[in-house]
């Protein structure tokens, strides 16, 4: 993790870091507490006299998209941010997080957030926890790469790179190296997702072996989030995927006592944006539901720390400075002078003074100034919040970090998924019919709605006070033969399938969220979205024709929502098999 901006000495005399070249920064205050904690921050750096050119941007809830537009614009021309909590809707439809556009769009695939323990002066139950979190930053679910396709289905897509797990485990393994760290645990699902999954865990395995001084270990993440919960003193570097990163790095921050304290770097080869790790916290704004007053009380803390962290990212001579900052801050905290969030309502015996935002501030630069002037202090109790910086890279380090170049020998193209949809009623109503029961359906939507119909039916029907939608006798068999009737309906939909295959294919599974419909019927729950797997009856041929097999589906009466032709790479198959789905034998073809 390298500067992508190298500070320099400045020949003219501009005042304030007069003797230092100035460097621009992005500084978006962002919504809710934002506002307050960058300008505290920008407050405290100020008083260090730290060399940095402000450029101020909107971004978050009343950003217009013209503010945006400069905003990631300015960004690109700087490259460096320093960045306050903005809002993101939680809705269905709307403004995409401003968070994952920067990321993503400026290759900031390095997120790292540092959690350490502040006990005795915030009282935890971990004094020894010092846990560093990877985590990748552009990939998987956070792609937001997301359709609704039906009336019932929705579905999100975790798109991942193997290149991209390459870079975010030897970012974690090299700061492990350089940081004289011995542990590095990667936390993953790969019992679960056996190819995104698995293969970050392969992944790890091979870039462990470049580091044989380091101890590797691997954990399933739900056990490992609960030990980091729990244990979180056995744990000194953390690499692991997005969604996964996010959620533990917020546990393993509030166990040193509030979200309020962390900062995070999110790190490119070209760019870098650093942040506090909470969010907007409206509730605590002045007027707010827990701040009915009139003065900021949020917590600077989570944002000065991302501060410092720029700070060494920009030019790793500033450490002096950095430190002195940081100095002043456990000062303050070690004195009892805390925000409520660290006061704990009067349950932390080493407040003295619970204050606001500014106080906190003013109290900050109080010592920063005393420091400055000559003034020496040794922290008692945070000492070991001192920022080092790692020692430069040398040539066996950059050797080490080479880029992953994917190889593969063999590829052959073996069959298609495609995704049709299906809501069951047509198959239903055959079926019903076909027993001599003639009732009509269609007003249920789903054929997955009649038989959970028919289940609540059967489970309260005597508290009934009006009639049943259907025949309670229809909802008897839906219920008591559930079993049979679905492997009639799911008859109905593979002889229809089969008719539109087309030639040099053969129809061979049929799924509904990834639980296998045929050849093997169990009992599940259907939505409105079935895949139909074809194999090519010759692997390795020339690939069919698709739009015919797509054409076909359609004169069949289904509609088409998606297609994944399906590979064997170097002899592994590139795709997973349903549940239910234990026979692999025709795969035996490819091999």
């Amino acid at each position: 993790m390298n500067s992508v901006y190298q500070g320099g000495r400045d020949k003219g005399s501009d005042g304030v870091g007069a003797h230092l070249r100035r460097v621009p920064v992005i500084a978006v205050p962002g919504d809710g507490i934002g506002p307050a904690i960058m300008k505290s921050v920008q407050r405290v750096l100020a008083q260090a006299q730290v060399p940095i050119e402000w450029h101020d941007h909107a971004m978050g809830r009343h950003a217009s998209p013209t503010d945006i537009e400069a905003t990631l614009s300015a960004f690109q021309t700087h490259r460096v941010m320093l960045k306050g909590p903005t809002e993101t809707p939680v809705a269905t439809q709307g403004q995409k997080s401003f968070n994952v556009t920067c990321r993503k769009g400026h290759g900031l695939y390095i997120n790292v957030r540092r959690s350490v323990s502040l006990h005795p002066i915030i009282p935890g139950a971990f004094p020894d926890q010092d846990i560093t979190i990877f985590r990748e930053n552009e990939e998987g679910l956070y792609a937001a790469i997301e359709h609704r396709h039906t009336t019932d289905g929705v579905q999100a897509v975790s798109l991942k790179s193997i290149s991209g797990m390459h870079r975010i485990i030897r970012a974690a393994f090299e700061y492990a190296t350089r940081m004289g760290k011995s542990r590095v645990c990667c936390l993953h699902k790969g019992n679960i997702l056996k190819l995104t999954e698995g293969t970050f865990v392969s992944v790890f395995e091979q870039v462990a072996a470049d580091y044989p001084a380091i101890q590797a270990t691997t954990q399933i993440i739900d056990d490992g989030m609960a030990k980091v919960a729990t244990a979180p003193h056995l744990y000194e570097v953390v690499v692991t995927e997005n969604l996964f990163g996010d959620i533990l790095s917020d546990i393993t921050t509030q166990l040193v006592g509030s979200l309020g304290m962390g900062g995070s770097a999110n790190i490119g080869s070209r760019a870098a944006m650093f942040e506090a790790i909470h969010g907007t916290a409206p509730d605590i704004v002045p007027g707010g539901s827990l701040n009915p007053g009139p003065l900021d009380m949020a917590n600077p803390s989570g944002l000065l720390q991302a501060a410092l962290l720029m700070m060494v990212h920009i030019d790793p001579s500033w450490l002096p400075m950095v430190n002195r900052i940081q100095t002043a801050w456990a000062w303050t905290l070690e004195d009892g002078i805390h925000t409520a969030d660290i006061a704990r309502g009067g349950h932390n015996p080493t407040t003295t003074q619970v204050v606001g935002t500014d106080v906190f501030t003013t109290a900050i630069c109080d010592r920063l100034h005393r420091l400055m002037s000559g003034e020496s202090h040794g922290l008692t109790h945070l000492a070991h919040t001192l920022l080092t910086v790692p020692p430069p890279i040398d040539q066996v380090a950059w050797q080490r970090q080479r880029p992953y170049t994917p190889v593969t020998t063999s590829r052959q193209v073996v069959g298609v998924d495609i995704t049709i949809e299906w809501t069951g009623l047509d198959a239903l109503q055959a079926v019903l019919m076909a027993r001599g029961y003639s009732v009509d359906c269609s007003g249920f939507g789903l054929a997955q709605s009649v038989m959970d119909h028919a289940a609540w039916w059967h489970q309260g029907h005597a508290m009934a006070t009006a009639p049943p939608l259907l025949p309670p006798d229809v909802l008897a068999l839906l219920y008591t033969q559930h079993q049979s009737v679905l492997a009639e309906m799911v008859a109905h939909v593979w002889e229809r399938v089969k008719g539109a295959t087309s030639l040099g294919l053969e129809a061979v599974s049929l799924s509904s969220r990834g639980q296998l419909l045929y050849p093997t019927v169990l009992d599940p729950d259907l939505s409105d979205q079935v895949v139909v797997r074809w194999h090519l009856i010759e692997p390795g041929a020339h690939p069919p024709d698709w739009g015919a097999l797509l054409t076909g589906l359609q004169q069949a009466g289904f509609q088409v929502l998606g297609m994944q032709v399906l590979h064997v790479l170097d002899q592994v198959p590139g795709f997973s098999n349903s549940y239910g789905d234990a026979n692999q034998a025709p795969l035996h073809r490819v091999f």
